[in-house]
């Protein structure tokens, strides 16, 4: 008897995510004040001018700001620590955004202008 045993594989976030370019912090900036990033359902970000950031996370909305520094966003979460930011590097596709820290995709979702 023959037994053959397939070897399957997961795909890592930098092969799926080649068709994506890195952003500077200009770009990161330009592209993210005055709109927002959500994926449509659990969770959307609203990057206000001014720095402050409203995040609405499975149906809780709270409080923030965020910044960029060199070429990554940051995020201040004051239930997390009232100092201390996350801080993401940004790539890019089409209006499609992704927020990896490393190479540890964090967050994924869609560019939208504010009215």
């Amino acid at each position: 008897m023959l037994l053959v045993l397939g070897a399957w594989t997961l795909p890592d976030v930098a092969a799926e995510s080649a068709a994506f370019a890195p952003l500077n912090g200009q770009q990161i900036r330009s592209a993210l004040r005055g709109s927002s990033v959500g994926d449509g359902r659990h969770w959307e970000h609203q990057y206000l001018p001014d720095g402050r950031l409203i995040r609405s996370e499975s149906g809780t909305s709270k409080a923030g700001q965020w910044s960029v520094q060199g070429d990554q966003l940051c995020l201040l979460k004051p239930e997390i620590s009232s100092t201390q930011a996350a801080c993401f590097s940004v790539h890019r596709r089409g209006n499609e955004l992704q927020y990896l820290d490393g190479q540890q995709l964090v967050y994924q979702g869609f560019l939208k202008r504010s009215s």
